[in-house]
């Protein structure tokens, strides 16, 4: 009795403790390289004895921690050994894929150099480490013990992380603003190419908001010209103190092309770099635009090592405003169209100890005129880092146009010589911006409220008037809340105008009361003004020509066509991506296989995102697929599930109930 009730004692004591335990402890423990626990992708990998350590010999190439996929935040802990010969060797964490992971490791060959180390963001496959300056306080000038264990600890949590290296107390690295998103990922060690290392004791703690102490060791360097020179190169950098007032925050960034596209040309608009799209790149918090956010080293493998980064200055006259820049690794400057600037700063481009570093480094002088500017800069990549920063010396008298991301909806951008195409989309509405090289033309509103708020914020990130509305045809979803954009002349063809006329306050009411008025508060129907007939207009250099397709087929609707750019803007043709097989269907693959003929590179549906040549295939396909579920479905039922089963990923599925009977009807 006595025994057992010593074991009941023991028992309720273990539970306790156990229950007391910290949610930390309760994950923390060396995982042995001998188990199962690891996934090996290195050239080369084997356990032995090293110092009197059971380790892990590690040669190009890495080792994960298979149960670490959720690792969030946390502490990792190892000990290290590395030979004095050229080597990289570290850690890895919140890995996504081979390509996206953070990064700290040890340069073997750099002992006590300011750049020993390195925490690096990895985006896409492309490193960043000429972008995050080990002097910047991303490394420190860590004297390594060659062939014998070092211990290193991470901490890691939410934004911010720790790295401690033999001292631990007092961290060499603290990271306030880690780049990369947060996101659960893998942790594992890594050597990257040349001389392998050792690793041993590896553990790894899955602890939510583990305590940081949010300092670092500081570089002191004895006084005279060195710390002068070392604290003049921060300032330089931009990595002392808040960011300038006069700082860019945001960049408008082109799909990527070959450099060699831009040889020779002074004008941009000369420059034959095809259809590029386009997409906001917010800069972290010292200004600096880190390019491979959005292009990935496969992108660059291939040959399109250069980006277009733009960004708008509006002036209140004519002046010279002095712009401090830096890149990695070359840059073109074109102010205006025109070419004032160009250099290349890439890795040992200048002696063997060059880096290639970003900072403040260059100056442009831009000549400015009252109204809209544009600043283009074309950064080209070779390798360890593709990124842009730059800031106004001064704003006096000059803003620095900030663009808008919509919440809501999504915009698509394309530019294709000499005009740019914007497509708004929201809840299968879309709107269309032609962008020119003085202002903009807008196709069509968006209906609800919320989104044509979004549409017009998004029209003044732009920086250029909006010249005039077209409504491409009297359905109310394309002109509802033309009351939001006012001050630009509305036109539409004679018989949308007079559809919108005489039914007009019937239609806006009849979606008030399906909608309510918190989505439709709009007070009045806006009548077009101006008429629009078929034929050509030249509007600021570009060329638009507007049809009329048959009216039997597709209804009183406008298409534009862009003779010159090779785009297209359709209304009730086809969708790719949404449920419409809209009667009759023989007739709409003709005309998709004859503007398919045209070459058209960019296609724009009036409810759908805009997308290139293969638009035509695939709607082709869809309606050819519409028509056999059709002919061997007998109601309208078994249509529609079979159409669903064929596409089970496009939208619009209520779309099949309104237009399916139309086949079924007798007669």
């Amino acid at each position: 009795m006595k025994y057992r009730r010593t074991l009941i004692a023991l028992a309720l004591l273990a539970g306790i403790l156990f229950t007391w335990i910290p949610a930390s402890l309760a994950n923390t423990g060396v995982i042995p390289f001998d188990s199962r626990g690891w996934e090996f992708l290195a050239k080369e990998h084997r356990l032995e004895e090293f110092k009197g350590q059971k380790s892990l010999y590690l040669k190009q190439g890495s080792a994960l921690v298979k149960d670490s996929a959720d690792f969030l935040d946390g502490i990792i802990e190892f000990d290290i050994a590395i030979p004095s010969k050229r080597g990289f060797s570290g850690v890895v964490w919140r890995l996504q894929d081979k390509d996206n992971y953070e990064e700290f490791y040890l340069r073997h060959h750099q002992s006590g150099n300011e750049d020993a180390n390195q925490y690096c963001p990895v985006f896409g496959g492309l490193a960043s480490w000429q972008l995050y300056y080990s002097g910047d306080g991303y490394g420190y000038p860590t004297r390594y013990r060659f062939d014998d264990w070092m211990h290193v600890k991470i901490i890691v949590s939410g934004h911010e992380a720790e790295i401690y290296l033999d001292d631990m107390e007092t961290p060499i690295v603290y990271v306030p603003e880690l780049k990369r998103e947060i996101s659960p990922g893998k942790v594992g060690l890594r050597s990257q190419v040349f001389t392998p290392a050792h690793y041993a004791n590896f553990s790894l703690t899955k602890v939510q908001n583990p305590s940081m102490k949010r300092m670092a060791k500081t570089v002191k360097y004895p006084p005279g010209p060195m710390a002068q020179m070392a604290a003049m190169a921060q300032k330089k950098r931009g990595t002392v103190g808040p960011p300038h007032p006069g700082t860019v925050k945001t960049w408008l960034v082109s799909s990527p092309f070959s450099v060699k596209k831009l040889k020779g040309v002074l004008k941009l608009e000369d420059a034959n770099l095809g259809a590029l799209t386009w997409k906001e790149l917010q800069c972290d918090r010292t200004g600096l635009a880190n390019l491979a956010r959005l292009v990935t080293a496969k992108r660059l493998r291939s040959g399109d090592n250069c980006v277009l980064a733009r960004v708008n200055l509006y002036a209140d006259k004519d002046t010279v405003v002095p712009m401090e820049f830096g890149f990695s690794d070359a840059v073109r400057v074109y102010i205006n169209g025109l070419l004032s600037y160009s250099g290349d700063d890439r890795y040992r481009s200048r002696d063997y100890r060059f880096l290639g570093t970003i900072g403040y480094f260059d100056t442009v002088y831009v000549p400015v005129v009252k109204g809209h500017n544009e600043v283009t800069m074309a950064v080209s990549e070779n390798f360890g880092g593709w990124g842009l920063k730059a800031r106004l010396i001064s704003t006096e008298g000059v803003k620095i146009g900030q663009a808008y991301t919509p919440k809501a909806g999504k915009v698509m951008v394309k530019e294709i010589e000499g005009a740019k195409f914007h497509t708004y989309m929201a809840r299968g509405m879309a709107s269309h911006i032609i962008e020119t090289r003085n202002g903009l033309i807008m196709q069509d509103t968006v209906q609800n409220a919320l989104h044509n708020r979004e549409l017009r914020l998004y029209i003044d990130s732009l920086g250029k008037p909006l010249e005039r509305i077209i409504i491409s045809h009297s359905h109310p979803h394309h002109w509802v809340g033309l009351e939001m954009f006012q001050g630009a002349p509305v036109y539409a063809t004679p018989e949308v105008i007079k559809e919108i006329r005489e039914k007009g306050e019937e239609m806006l009411q009849g979606l008030k009361k399906r909608f309510g008025d918190k989505m439709i508060p709009y007070a009045r129907v806006v009548i077009p003004s101006f008429f629009i007939h078929p034929g050509v207009e030249r509007v600021d250099g570009v060329l638009f020509r507007y049809v009329k397709p048959d009216p039997k087929v597709y209804g009183n609707v406008l298409w534009i066509e862009f003779p010159e750019q090779k785009a297209l803007i359709h209304h009730h043709l086809a969708y790719v991506g949404m449920h419409a097989p809209m009667p009759p269907i023989p007739p709409r693959i003709e005309m998709l296989k004859t503007l398919k003929g045209k070459g058209y590179k960019w296609i724009m549906p009036g409810h759908a995102m805009s997308m290139g040549p293969e638009f035509f295939d695939r709607a082709i396909e869809y309606f050819n697929t519409a028509l056999g579920t059709i002919k061997e479905s007998p109601d309208v039922k078994t249509a529609k599930e079979n159409l669903i089963k064929a596409y089970p990923k496009y939208g619009g599925k209520f779309l099949l109930d309104i237009l399916l009977p139309a086949f079924y009807k007798k007669g």
